[in-house]
């Protein structure tokens, strides 16, 4: 019997990339990837390179544990 995996796929971009991080949400959400985009916002300051640097894997980890769906609102 085959099983198939559906991994949740996180877009993660610089702190200051923002808006390019939910253009590129809004392109990937759809078809077989619908309602599997995560988006991932690093707080100001904090490039996923500077999370690492200052925190290790430890620090992306825990940055990725706030991957969230885009609301409605934020899609339109």
């Amino acid at each position: 019997m085959a099983f198939l995996v559906f991994s949740n796929i996180v877009v993660l971009l610089d702190d200051d990339a923002t808006q390019d991080a939910i253009r590129l949400y809004k392109q990937l959400d759809f078809g077989d990837l619908h309602g599997r985009i995560r988006i991932c916002i690093p707080p100001e300051g904090y490039d996923p390179s500077v999370m690492y640097q200052k925190y290790k894997a430890r620090g992306i980890y825990e940055l990725l544990r706030t991957s969230r769906k885009l609301t409605d609102d934020e899609l339109t």
